[in-house]
């Protein structure tokens, strides 16, 4: 357990500053919000530095990376104190009584135990998933015993076939605890996917609970732990249910900045987003849809997009890099290619892929993910009663760009397209389904508050009820 606990307090540490650098404060009711979004993000920032320590070939020793992202987050810190923001954005309900405080601790130890019960499944679970074993623990293998990126496995052409241009922030992560523990045990690697979904959650209540009610956000997240195809996902080691706890806080946290205008959330998520894409390479399609919805529904209700472009150069500013870096090596070709979107041939031949991967992607939505259909439909249903569109548009762009980003991919991609749907579909839709489910508490919550309608824990601490466009 040495590289475990070590990983999720050198998490913990720097997550902390960089959360404050963000605005939010260490005091109140921004207390278990700052905390709670503490581990995701610096587990974000941990990989981003060891996996960048080790492409430009420097040893990612466990002390280095402790060091370099510690005096990074340290700098992010005093950096933030010459920047004026405004405060974090305003909260809704916070306090609910005494038994409210006690049942949302209580669902939260709900949801500790049944983590402990998932990472004890983890580590006994193994490798026998394709992607689990021979992209994502080769890769952490070979960080652990090289301690770079610039090795075989990663250049040799032998090795193409283990996708040597996707990002490497979670074996980087996987690396970084077996060094810690000081073997290469696969207990331990398959422990650190165990760790993102405990941060994942607590990221996505963190955040809920200052929009929603707080006991509606522990139940949001004690659900998020237990949906059976995140779990399996991430027990076999494969990287979309790190990428979709990665998006689905940044997706609310975008909302909020919708709703809001609060520089605070959009920095969180400018952060959150600009990491997916080093999780996995997909991350950059749902980050730059995200973008777009945003710009699209702020411009709508004429807010100052200044802000949200300053936040697009980050959030692209990381995939871009790597993937210049990928392209220098020179080797790990991808399996998609966009330059045949303008190959007029390739497309009059191959059109059919896209409604196809259309159709197979929303079949996969349909019987997979029937319990996120029916709550989008309740807060569809509610936000149209109220008049409130402007969270539902967001979230109907970000999906529906999303989907035809992905479909854009199959159509694009270079291996038969039956054999491609039939091993990543029903794991490529849980960015989208996660998503919408995390994000649809929120939309209902300010589509309840329009209709005027009070209950008695809708009270803010020290004030009366309000929404956070209050």
């Amino acid at each position: 357990m040495i590289g475990i606990v070590v990983l999720a307090l050198v998490s913990l540490g720097v997550g902390l500053p960089i959360v404050r650098a963000a605005g939010l404060p260490l005091r109140g009711a921004w207390l278990a919000t700052t905390i709670g979004l503490a581990p995701l993000v610096g587990m974000l920032a941990t990989g981003i530095v060891a996996s960048t320590l080790a492409a430009v070939g420097v040893q990612m020793r466990s002390l280095v990376v402790i060091v370099v992202t510690a005096a990074l987050a340290a700098l992010t810190l005093r950096l933030r104190r010459s920047i004026p923001l405004e405060g974090p954005w305003p909260m809704r309900a916070r306090t609910g009584g005494r038994a409210s405080t006690v049942l949302e601790a209580a669902i939260l130890a709900a949801g500790a135990v049944t983590l402990v019960v998932v990472g004890r499944w983890f580590a006994l679970g193994g490798l026998e998933q394709w992607d689990g074993w021979a992209i994502w623990a080769a890769h952490a293998h070979a960080l652990h015993v090289e301690g770079v990126a610039t090795g075989p496995v990663f250049t040799d052409t032998l090795y193409e076939g283990t996708q040597q241009s996707y990002p490497l922030v979670l074996p980087a992560l996987e690396a970084f605890a077996t060094r810690a523990s000081g073997s290469f045990d696969l207990d331990v690697l398959l422990l650190v996917p165990a760790l993102w979904l405990a941060a994942g959650g607590a990221a996505i209540w963190a955040v809920l609970r200052t929009v929603v009610h707080p006991v509606a956000a522990a139940v949001v997240a004690l659900a998020v732990s237990g949906i059976p195809q995140l779990v399996e996902n991430l027990r076999t080691n494969y990287a979309d249910g790190a990428l979709a706890l990665t998006v689905a806080p940044a997706l609310v946290l975008m909302l909020i900045w919708v709703e809001s205008r609060s520089r605070e959330a959009l920095v969180l998520a400018a952060f959150l987003l600009a990491a997916a894409p080093l999780v996995k390479t997909e991350g950059l399609l749902f980050s730059g849809a995200a973008l777009i919805a945003a710009a699209v529904v702020g411009r709508h209700r004429g807010a100052a997009l200044r802000p949200l472009v300053a936040g697009a150069v980050a959030v692209l500013l990381p995939a871009v890099a790597w993937a210049l870096l990928t392209s220098a090596r020179g080797t790990g070709q991808s399996q998609v290619r966009p330059r045949l979107l303008f190959d007029p041939g390739f497309l009059a031949d191959n059109w059919r892929r896209y409604p196809d991967a259309a159709d197979r992607l929303l079949s996969e939505l349909v019987h997979g993910w029937r319990p996120t259909l029916v709550v989008a439909a309740l807060a569809l249903l509610l936000a149209v009663i109220a008049g409130r569109l402007a969270p539902l548009l967001f979230l109907s762009l970000w999906s529906g760009l999303s989907l035809a980003g992905l479909c854009v991919v199959y159509l694009t991609s270079t291996v038969p397209l039956d054999w491609h749907l039939d091993t990543s579909a029903a794991r490529i839709v849980l960015t989208p389904a996660l998503g919408v489910l995390v994000a649809c508490p929120l939309v209902a919550t300010v589509a309840w508050d329009s209709l005027g309608v009070r209950v008695p824990w809708a009270r803010t601490a020290g004030g009366p009820a309000s929404t956070i466009d209050s």
